[in-house]
């Protein structure tokens, strides 16, 4: 079962459109936000009895923090295009995960804006990057490509490319769990 896996990344991008206050603040490779003290109302949605400086802080640790305005572009080239030529030459594959609350830009990050075409994400210029790197090598015989795109939703994996957003099946193997 030979083949070294490559390092774990991760990366904070903040949605372009956030608007950040004092409760939430980052450097280049950090997150800091405010959330709750223990003693307060215990509802996390519920930001009344809190004010500036009264929570604990969260600090989480990334190899890298995208901030607002950074292009799609870029976030494309730092952090995925160097995956996707990988993939092509030796057939591994590379995985984006995007996590966050409702509205905190996950869709925009993975898939893009439908307004413009520079705001393409991560999946759209993944794919032609891939094709782009495939016409470079005309010599290549018989490749095959296969793309899947699977969300993460409550407790189930959900085929995003599948008509009905169907459920997929997790199988257990003796290698972990299986698509």
């Amino acid at each position: 079962s030979g083949r070294p896996m490559a390092p774990m990344q991760s990366y904070c991008i903040i949605h372009p459109q956030s608007q950040l206050d004092s409760k939430f603040q980052y450097d280049s490779t950090q997150v800091k936000i405010e959330v709750p003290s223990s003693d307060s109302s215990g509802d996390p949605y519920d930001d009344s009895g809190m004010s500036a400086g009264t929570g604990e802080e969260d600090v989480i640790a990334v190899d890298y923090v995208f901030p607002p305005k950074t292009s799609q572009e870029k976030i494309f080239q730092d952090i995925a295009r160097g995956h996707v030529r990988s993939a092509l030459h030796s057939f591994q594959s590379a995985i984006f995960i995007a996590s966050g609350a409702t509205g905190s830009g996950k869709t925009f990050a993975v898939t893009g804006g439908a307004q413009r075409f520079s705001d393409r994400g991560l999946i759209p210029r993944s794919v032609s990057a891939l094709f782009e790197a495939m016409a470079a090598e005309p010599e290549r015989e018989d490749v095959e490509v296969s793309v899947s795109f699977y969300e993460l939703y409550k407790d189930a994996v959900v085929d995003l490319l599948s008509e009905r957003r169907r459920k997929v099946p997790i199988k257990a193997t003796e290698n972990g769990p299986q698509l």
